[in-house]
Formats: C-alpha cells, structure tokens, sequence
C-alpha cells in the first residue's frame, strides 16, 4: 500500500527539500519497499535503505544508488557517523517510549555531528492497535505523543528539536490525517 505517493502529498516536495540540505550518504530508517528511497537516490543522494522486513525490500522498485538493509531501527548495523542525515517516516509510530529513544539513539550514533534527523508521525496522545490486512492473528500497534512528549524523547536520544511543523497527508489506506514533523539536530 504505500509503494506510491498519494496524489497531493507533501511528500515529494518534503523529500526533494531533504535532499537538498543533507549531505553525504542518507539513511531512510523503516525503508518498507524502498519508495522514499529511490526518490532520494533521483534526488542525488545515495541511501542506505533499513528495513526490518526483507520482503518489503525486495518489493519495491531498485535503483542503483539504493543499499537495501535488512535490520531493525534500533540497532543499526552502520558505523558510527557514518550518515549525513536521517529520514523516517511514519515508523516511529509502531514503537513505544522505550522503542522510540532507542531509535533516536542509534539515529544520532550513526549520523555525522552536522547531521540531522527528519522523523514524522501521526499527531495526537495516546496508543491503538489494528488488526493487520489479511491476518487475523497480527496487529499493527500505533503511538501518537504530546510535543513536549516529543521533545523529552529527543532530549533523552541527545537530540534538540531544529523545526517542526504540521501537514495534512494521507496515510497508506488512504485516509487523511495530520502528521507531525521534526528536524532533529545533536545537541551541543
């Protein structure tokens, strides 16, 4: 469901800013099947793609300038500042507190000290869990959090908040949401 863009997303434009501040190599955290990715590789950049799930990996369409992973988030195996910049959308969603820092964490492990991260998820407070399309036995967990939840998080990773912002968009079903958006520098 999300090997495409929906018409009328901020997505491309988002990714196409993204590129142009980044430098070096980036990483697209929770990559599914690659789409951000490759938009960043037309976009001139060269990415490492992380995917928990090698079958979303495969799925997608390659391109030459895309390192597909399979790892999870949280412990990424890259070396240390090895990244110019880190792009995550709509992953960070899926994890608990704990789950969240410990992403943030290994983000700022792995990206140079003028690095930044962009992360966005859905806004709101509070936890759900729905049942995953064409199963009846897994489900899909989703956590909204506060700003100042937010800014806790990433105080906690080592990272302040750079800018952030709202936006309509809709999600891999189709219905339409608001998300909230963050740049991520390291602190200090």
């Amino acid at each position: 469901m999300t090997r495409g863009v929906t018409p009328y997303s901020p997505l491309r434009t988002e990714i196409l800013e993204f590129c142009r501040t980044a430098s070096g190599t980036v990483l697209d955290a929770g990559a599914g099947c690659c789409r951000d990715a490759v938009q960043m590789a037309r976009g001139g950049r060269d990415v490492v793609a992380v995917d928990a799930v090698p079958g979303l990996l495969e799925a997608g369409p390659q391109h030459a300038r895309v390192r597909p992973v399979t790892a999870d988030v949280r412990a990424l195996p890259l070396r240390g500042s090895s990244v110019g910049a880190v792009w995550c959308s709509a992953v960070l969603l899926h994890m608990d507190a704990a789950g969240f820092v410990a992403a943030l964490r290994e983000f700022l492990r792995v990206l140079t000290p003028d690095g930044f991260a962009q992360i966005s998820l859905k806004e709101g407070d509070g936890h759900s869990v729905e049942p995953m399309a064409d199963s009846a036995v897994h489900r899909r967990h989703f956590f909204s959090y506060p700003l100042d939840r937010l800014r806790e998080f990433s105080a906690d990773a080592g990272f302040r908040i750079d800018r952030t912002w709202t936006g309509e968009q809709a999600d891999s079903g189709g219905t339409v949401q608001t998300w909230r958006k963050l740049r991520l520098r390291p602190l200090g």
